[in-house]
């Protein structure tokens, strides 16, 4: 194989560790649009990789030309991310899909994919290409592989390695050497983490696998197989290796002892993936075979072939054994496999994340905030009164056929009195908007993250903003004017809020703390601790306690009450009542829980949203409730009949 034709294949192949990812090279028009037999047709200058969501609702390409993500129902593009000077080579979803991961020449960034902008990025002066890139299972780490430069003497080698980062930090945690042993430069160009984070396997592009210890950083073994494709079995005690010599392989993941060959295919296999069961094993071959094969685990046995032309990645949906993969190179064509009855299945329907909801003072609106805008709501009929959109410019720099793309809006709050509005936006930092004309009134600039939270004081005189450049600020509401900055996080904030005085300040971080702060001093009063990030925030409405996720604590002492504990996954919003006596979460787990606020004990369960419900709030008269969900829906409930009194969904 010559140098062009394999760094031709390194290229098509340097997403496929990545277990829902996929990979696809080509040149095509800006266009998006329904194929025949359910193709998903994507494109925008050359594509080089991309990757699937776990959920199933994302797809991440990248080239020369950017990096896009795209909604699989529709085919619409919802984001684009700017900041690489060469193109993208390697994507990958952290595994709560909030987050994309992207390599190009000497640095890998973090993304927020809702917004579009920049989180980190990570960097050295002796990085080269970064060909591979992976999260950690609980996404406090990431993996990217590649070649870097090492000092041998008077001269420089350019050397296969991969590196372990703190997400938090930017920093290295580890760096994973490979040696020399071909003319021409190797390169990592498949990475993956164990299912519990301990571990970590890399494969390269000249026949060597190896497994790595990722807390010490030492080499635990080194098998001599190709290293096109990685993936761990749900357990960790198996690894599959998609292989040059047309099959893939199955091995110990504690001895690197060989298990099982799955042989079938006629070339490369260039991408193999666990059910999530572990019984079964998927496959993906490119060129001369194209074709997708599931497997028995256990006996190596094909159950079933799907021919689709050239196949550079597999996956299994979430919801059990289909394959997304991507054929038909020169056209970029994107099809989701059923492979149990071999068919496309078509892409269809449409979806909004509703990130957050808010009730008017008077509890005649309804605010929420969705994937690229800002909606007030008529709560009585469910009609749209104002729509308050956030654009983002595209990249002045580059021609391209996306003047504007739409940007999420991530929190909403109603002023006290209901006259207006307050948004975080995208690239501005926060807007006040007229709740009345829609017009927009003050624009508050000054921080240098995201802002991910907004709040009006009691008074409504002031304004309150948390950022991921882990600070939140005061501001004068009257004149757009910076009051103070809160410092002392050493991480993103996510929640922020006031107190029912207007007095203090509460804040929930990434940092694993919730920190309260005098409003007029700046400084901390009190620090809550936690074992992981602090996604949400309340005041009880006589200012004596404080919820942090679904954590109560005394304000006064700093000691815990209680925990509200029943949800099945995280929780990501809380809520008090009017009159304190109850306390509504919204969790992962696709429901919302009603609380005793005395005795901790669950009151009632509200099921209907099918995916997170990322925002609740109560009605001013405590008699209902409103929730935003993942599902693109937002809800409003009867909290006393337990039911659902209106439902919209959000396009």
């Amino acid at each position: 194989m010559d140098n062009r034709n394999r760094w031709n294949r390194i290229c098509c192949l340097v997403a496929a560790a990545v277990l829902v990812g996929v990979v696809l090279v080509g040149q095509v028009g800006a266009q998006s649009f329904q194929g025949e037999s359910g193709e998903l047709v994507l494109g925008l200058g050359t594509l080089v990789c991309a990757a699937y969501s776990a959920d199933g609702k994302y797809i991440a390409t990248g080239g020369g030309g950017g990096t896009f993500l795209w909604n699989t129902q529709t085919g619409a593009i919802i984001q684009r991310f700017f900041g690489h000077t060469e193109p993208v080579l390697s994507v990958a979803f952290s595994s709560d899909a909030r987050k994309l991961l992207t390599g190009s020449w000497k640095e890998a960034k973090l993304w927020d994919i809702h917004t579009g902008l920049l989180l980190r990025t990570f960097s050295s002066e002796d990085m080269g290409r970064v060909d591979s890139v992976a999260f950690s299972p609980d996404g406090s780490r990431i993996l990217t592989g590649g070649w870097a430069s090492m000092n041998s003497g008077d001269s420089v080698e350019e050397l296969p390695q991969a590196r372990l980062w703190d997400i938090g930090t930017g920093t290295v945690l580890q760096t994973f050497w490979y040696s020399k042993t071909d003319y021409w430069i190797s390169s990592v160009i498949s990475v993956v983490f164990s299912p519990d984070g301990r571990r970590v396997m890399t494969g390269t592009d000249d026949s060597r696998v190896r497994l790595w210890d990722a807390e010490g950083g030492g080499l635990i073994w080194e098998i001599s197989t190709s290293g096109y494709s990685l993936a761990f079995s749900p357990d960790g005690r198996k690894l599959l290796t998609g292989n040059s010599d047309k099959t893939a392989k199955m091995w110990d993941a504690d001895t690197g002892s060989l298990l099982q060959t799955f042989s079938g295919h006629t070339d490369v296999v260039s991408s193999v993936a666990f059910s999530p069961d572990g019984k079964e094993v998927l496959t993906g071959s490119i060129q001369s075979d194209g074709s997708v094969k599931l497997w028995d685990m256990e006996t190596g046995a094909v159950l079933r072939t799907v021919s689709s032309g050239d196949v550079y990645s597999v996956a299994f949906a979430p919801d059990g054994p289909k394959a997304l993969t991507i054929s038909r190179l020169w056209n970029t064509t994107v099809r989701l496999l059923d492979i149990n009855i071999g068919v496309s299945r078509t892409f269809e329907g449409n979806s909004s994340d509703v990130l957050s909801v808010a009730f008017s003072p008077d509890g005649t609106r309804v605010l929420t905030a969705e994937d690229c805008a800002a909606r007030l709501w008529d709560a009585g009929t469910g009609t749209k009164v104002w729509t308050f959109y956030s654009y983002v410019m595209s990249d002045p720099g580059r021609q391209s056929p996306v003047s504007v793309i739409a940007a999420s809006i991530n929190t909403v709050a109603f002023s006290p009195d209901g006259t207006m509005i307050l948004t975080d936006s995208p690239m501005d930092g926060a807007k006040l908007w007229d709740a009345e004309t829609g017009a927009e009134i003050w624009t508050f600039s000054g921080h240098t993250g995201r802002v991910t939270s907004v709040a009006f004081s009691p008074d409504g005189t002031k304004i309150l903003t948390g950022s991921f450049d882990d600070t939140a600020k005061l501001w004068n509401a009257r004149n757009g004017e910076l009051i103070r900055t809160f410092s002392g996080h050493t991480n993103w904030i996510y929640s922020a809020a006031f107190s029912p005085d207007g007095t203090k300040v509460l804040t929930g971080s990434s940092d694993k703390t919730a920190k309260l702060w005098d409003v007029n001093t700046g400084m901390e009063i009190r620090s809550f601790a936690h074992n992981s990030q602090v996604d949400c925030v309340a005041f009880s409405p006589d200012g004596k306690k404080v919820l942090t996720d679904a954590r109560m604590w005394d304000v006064e002492t700093g000691t815990e009450i209680r925990t509200f504990s029943g949800h099945t996954g995280s929780v990501y919003s809380v809520a008090f009542s009017p009159d304190g006596t109850k306390v509504l979460t919204g969790s992962q787990d696709t429901t919302a829980k009603l609380w005793d606020a005395g005795t901790g004990a669950v009151i009632r369960t509200f099921s209907g949203h099918t995916d997170i419900v990322n925002s609740v709030v109560f009605s001013p008269d405590g008699a209902k409730m409103l929730t935003g969900s993942k599902d693109g829906t937002a809800r409003i409930w009867d909290i006393v009949r337990d039911s659902d009194v209106e439902s919209w969904q959000l396009f």
